[in-house]
């Protein structure tokens, strides 16, 4: 008897361990990650979460180059087995040469690892007065394959022509 509780004590000790331990790892790696990705650019993640059976999920996460953009998403929830990536409350900021270009981005994408497949959908709000929505799907090639399904409502052709 004495034997069964040492071992549930000694698992509840490594999956603590594990949750507690490997978040600030889990955090430096998609840090790199997305500086590799975004080059030059400033990377922050306040917080991850990781649920041992289920996913991983970072908060307030912002990727910033100065004079070029500024990406900020709230929450960004990866499963372990990579079936639906969701991109929450996402607010995009692209300057261009003196005019800046705002928009709130909402999506989440399914990656087939096996065959190299990325399907995605995507809802941007604010973008220029309307709504741009829509599909891609791609290839995780070193040269990607890509089709996009744009659909844009309602913008606003004053807040276009003064953008650009």
């Amino acid at each position: 008897m004495k034997r069964k509780i040492y071992y549930i004590v000694a698992a509840g000790a490594v999956v603590i361990f594990i949750v507690l331990g490997v978040g600030p790892a889990v955090k430096f790696g998609a840090k790199k990650q997305l500086r590799n990705i975004f080059k030059e650019a400033e990377v922050t993640i306040r917080q991850v979460n990781i649920r041992p059976f289920d996913f991983v999920e970072f908060s307030d996460v912002t990727v910033k180059k100065p004079l070029a953009y500024n990406i900020k998403c709230k929450q960004i929830s990866i499963p372990y087995n990579l079936k639906k990536i969701s991109l929450n409350d996402c607010s995009i900021s692209v300057q261009l040469s003196d005019k800046e270009i705002n928009f709130n981005l909402t999506a989440s994408c399914a990656i087939d690892l096996r065959n190299k497949l990325l399907d995605g959908e995507f809802l941007a709000r604010d973008f220029f007065g309307g709504v741009a929505s829509g599909n891609v799907k791609s290839t995780l090639d070193t040269i990607p394959v890509y089709a996009v399904d744009l659909r844009i409502d309602n913008i606003v052709i004053e807040v276009l022509i003064k953008n650009f």
